[in-house]
Parts: C-alpha cells; sequence; structure tokens
C-alpha cells in the first residue's frame, strides 16, 4: 500500500492499513515515527539502532545510528526533524 503527503506533508493512513509488521525485532519502543511521501516510515528506537527505515511493505531496509560520540553515534536522540535534506535528523537533549 502507498500512501502520499499532502501539501502540509500530512499523511493519513486508514486503519484498516495499518498492520504490525514481524520483521521488527530490533524496535524496543518508538520514541519517534515520521512517514514519508513515498511510503517509507522513519522510526527513532529507544536503544540502538536508533534509526530504522521501513519500506511501504512494512520491512526494515535500513537501520544505524549506535550510542557514543562518534560519526553516526548518538548520546540519546528524543525527536526525528524533518528538513530539506532527507536523511533524518535527531534532536538531542541539551
Amino acid at each position: 500500500m502507498f500512501f502520499v503527503a499532502d501539501r502540509e506533508g500530512v499523511v493519513i493512513v486508514p486503519y484498516d492499513a495499518v498492520h504490525a509488521p514481524t520483521s521488527l525485532d530490533v524496535v524496543v519502543r518508538v520514541v519517534d515515527i515520521q512517514a514519508t511521501s513515498d511510503g517509507h516510515v522513519w522510526v527513532l528506537n529507544s536503544v540502538a539502532p536508533y534509526f530504522i527505515l521501513l519500506g511501504p511493505n512494512g520491512q526494515v531496509e535500513r537501520q544505524f545510528g549506535e550510542r557514543g560520540g562518534g560519526p553516526e553515534e548518538y548520546d540519546r536522540p528524543v525527536a526525528l526533524v524533518r528538513g530539506v535534506d532527507p536523511r533524518p535528523r535527531a534532536c538531542l537533549p541539551v
């Protein structure tokens, strides 16, 4: 099933289209979630891997973000932020 965002970037998912994918063993607790206009969904996980990209079919397509202070490492991301760059950005606590 394919969902498209309106002009404001809002995606409305019909209730009967929601299902629990069986391949999400990596997700412990969803901190934040954002749907994209092409039917993908970014999930911010409570533990590493922090960033999980789900395809329109609900399968994990990509996952990254380990705990730490190096490249693509994070202390404790708390929210996803949408910008011009299609890659996710994380809000970190101050």
